[in-house]
């Protein structure tokens, strides 16, 4: 019968925690926001739709829901990337400025002052409903203890 190799051996050992600690360092489903990036790309393309449909009625509203498109679908390719606190951040503040944009133009649609055609149809609902999504997992995200060991680090 063949011998096995000493497994006790210091070198083994040096090999198994170097492997251990670069297997450590590889990005994983828990560290990598895999949620915030669907949602944030869930919420750009409701934002694309709406800003599609908002362009007709009025100037303000359409552009709103682009600007906030673009920003959703770069913050979703950013997270993907490269997983940061600060990019988790922005993903919430980005996700918070969609949800005060859609308040926002129903409070000046009730005094007739905006055109909201699409805003309070399935795009503007959809989109309000992805942002508030991204918010509340970007809270969670940001409170897991490896979130905040990063940003000591």
């Amino acid at each position: 019968m063949p011998q096995r190799p000493d497994r006790s051996s210091s070198k083994n050992r040096g090999l198994s925690d170097q492997f251990s600690a670069a297997a450590a360092t590889l990005p994983t489903a828990a560290t990598r926001p895999v949620v915030i990036v669907v949602l944030l790309a869930i919420a750009a393309v409701a934002q694309g739709g709406l800003a599609v449909t908002t362009f007709g009625a009025g100037a303000v509203p359409g552009v709103l829901a682009a600007v906030i498109a673009l920003a959703e679908a770069a913050l979703a390719t950013a997270v993907l990337v490269r997983h940061s606190p600060g990019l988790v951040l922005g993903a919430a503040v980005v996700g918070m400025l969609g949800i005060a944009c859609f308040v926002l133009v129903a409070i000046l649609s009730v005094s007739g002052s905006v055109a909201t055609d699409g805003w309070v149809g399935p795009w503007g609902i959809g989109a309000a409903v992805a942002n508030s999504m991204v918010v509340r997992i970007a809270a969670v995200v940001l409170r897991r203890p490896d979130a905040a060991a990063g940003r000591r680090g």
